[in-house]
């Protein structure tokens, strides 16, 4: 069996990574098989429910960095991968707040061992955030940006004039300079960029940034889940706090109510979820004060993940509260 192609997708929080996969798996030869390894800040994990539910193709890695304290487990989860799916292609989406060293350090390992063959790394870029990152999450963008092959400005209908022109500005400086440059909307890039070769000489500006201190999980272990009793897990690491929630299967939610509070939430940097409503299954996703909302297919709990900024992070006993009181009053029913 030759090895499998593999690229590695990155940028920073909430910049499509997850729309740009999606995007590429409804696109790809339908006679191939392609698998994807996913990474999130949080312990809860929304990523998969978006990407293929409970498809065998996703695999998830929760709660940290695989780039960093997760490696073993993300080996295990590649070689598992491969071995049970025989993917003609896999995609690998890491957290946005993660440094790349340790990943593709990890999978050159991979490529060395025969398992896949290393393609071009690509990293989305929103050009109306360019200049929004604090000095630490600075670090950790300029090395996604640094040691990726193709860069690409993502969500470029959204931006405007102003923030285009700085973008071609200012990545036409750096140095040196991407084997490719281009923009796209919705993940609509051009799948032959995934076949370009990486750039082996590429090294990290700021490997310090990679050995941060990650992530303490703060879960009680005994809690079960209940109607009305949400399951609760909190992240650090770098500065920032990710706090989830997984609620029961049967419970639904208030569609109106829910979305005047995940709106109007103050203190979040990144937010997405999937909650049943009824009939009917909701994605909501939240990148600053932007929340988009869409119908999904997935079907077994409802989950929301939140990533703020340590100091500003918003009480979450407070919103947990206010998630729970969302919930229709037949759902609230305990048995």
């Amino acid at each position: 069996m030759p090895a499998a192609p593999a690229n590695l997708i990155t940028g920073f929080l909430g910049v499509g990574k997850t729309t740009a996969i999606r995007s590429l798996l409804d696109r790809k030869p339908t006679d191939q098989n392609w698998a994807v390894l996913v990474n999130e800040f949080g312990d809860i994990g929304i990523d998969g429910a978006e990407l293929g539910g409970d498809s065998d193709r996703v695999r998830m890695v929760p709660g940290g960095c695989i780039c960093c304290v997760g490696n073993v487990a993300m080996g295990v989860a590649l070689a598992d991968l491969i071995r049970k799916q025989r993917p003609d292609r896999i995609l690998i989406e890491p957290t946005g707040l993660g440094h790349p060293t340790g990943i593709l350090d990890l999978l050159r390992e991979a490529e060395q061992a025969g398992q896949i063959s290393l393609h071009a790394t690509i990293c989305l870029v929103d050009p109306r955030r360019i200049d929004e990152l604090s000095d630490a999450e600075s670090e950790v963008f300029q090395d996604q940006i640094h040691m990726a092959d193709v860069l690409i400005g993502h969500k470029w209908d959204l931006a405007d004039d102003t923030d285009r022109q700085a973008f071609d500005d200012w990545a036409k400086k750096l140095f040196p300079p991407k084997g490719h440059l281009t923009t796209a909307s919705q993940g609509e890039f051009d799948m032959a960029l995934l076949d370009l070769d990486p750039d082996p000489t590429r090294v990290a500006l700021f490997p310090e940034a990679h050995a941060d201190p990650h992530y303490h999980h703060a879960h009680d272990p005994n809690h079960e889940l209940a109607p009305g009793r949400p399951l609760r897990a909190i992240n650090q690491g770098q500065g920032h706090v990710s706090c989830g929630w997984l609620f029961a299967p049967e419970e639904v939610f208030d569609r109106r109510r829910l979305l005047g509070l995940l709106t109007d939430l103050e203190g979040i940097l990144r937010l997405k979820g999937v909650f049943r409503t009824g009939r009917h299954w909701m994605l909501i996703d939240r990148v600053g004060d932007e929340l988009s909302r869409a119908t999904i297919a997935y079907r077994r709990d409802s989950r929301i993940e939140c990533i703020a900024e340590e100091e500003n992070a918003p009480d979450w006993d407070a919103l947990e509260a206010s998630l729970v009181a969302c919930l229709r009053p037949r759902a609230k029913t305990t048995q």
